[in-house]
């Protein structure tokens, strides 16, 4: 995406796919294609951030005693769509940096604990590893594409 580079604050630590991702993404046009068909790159950061948002938004009520359900993906991702390619990336930066402070306060708890997502179930943990499978199947390579198409199809089918 042709954005200026900012430093990005983004928990290596926990995110370590993120830096990658980045990385590619500012390397590609918003409007260049991916390897997920009829995909662009614009899509792809703006399902990112949507994702992002709804991971952040769940686990905190949990964590605060308020659950509230998973949104769809129509709602989560409308006012990103709206957004200009420099005001995405930065909502996608500032995302990223909530679900880290979430993902962080949430460890204080027990990992074995269930928190609804989407119809089910996920343990705390999964909440900033989901983040971390998206970013690898969004970072195509040799061996990963039919791995990532089934898991994409996967989450498609179960509503994420």
């Amino acid at each position: 995406m042709t954005i200026h580079r900012r430093a990005h604050h983004v928990d290596g630590d926990l995110f370590p796919e993120f830096e990658p991702f980045a990385e590619a993404v500012q390397q590609r046009r918003p409007d260049a294609g991916t390897w997920c068909e009829a995909w662009t790159v614009r899509d792809v950061v703006v399902h990112q951030t949507g994702n992002a948002e709804e991971l952040a938004r769940v686990l905190e009520a949990h964590l605060v005693g308020s659950p509230v359900d998973t949104r769809g993906f129509e709602e989560r991702e409308a006012p990103f769509r709206a957004m200009n390619n420099a005001d995405l990336w930065m909502a996608f930066v500032d995302r990223m940096q909530r679900l880290g402070a979430v993902a962080t306060a949430a460890r204080e708890l027990p990992g074995d604990r269930d928190v609804a997502w989407t119809r089910r179930t996920m343990k705390i943990p999964w909440f900033a590893e989901h983040m971390r499978e998206v970013f690898s199947m969004t970072q195509p390579s040799k061996g990963k594409r039919a791995l990532a198409r089934k898991q994409v199809a996967v989450a498609r089918a179960r509503g994420q």
